[in-house]
């Protein structure tokens, strides 16, 4: 399988923080142009403290282009061996 070029991904992110519970949401594109894609990130979580222990559970949802995911993660139809 031939190598994938590594990139640079830029974008804009928003964070909201109320009592114990977070929300993050975030946008990407390559600027590069490797993948000629976008990726996106939606988290919403909560903040447990015990003594000096913090956990972060959370529900996070990952959105990323079919372009994206063809050239990360695709197959070429040379490589493929029946």
């Amino acid at each position: 399988m031939t190598s994938k070029d590594s990139t640079i991904e830029a974008g804009i992110a928003f964070d909201l923080t109320y009592k114990k519970y977070f929300f993050n949401i975030l946008a990407m594109h390559d600027v590069l142009n490797k993948n000629d894609s976008y990726t996106g990130h939606i988290e919403i979580g909560r903040t447990f403290q015990y003594k000096n222990l913090s956990l972060y559970p959370s529900f996070l949802l990952i959105y990323q282009a079919k372009k994206f995911n063809d050239y990360y993660y695709g197959v070429a139809s040379n490589e493929v061996t029946p």
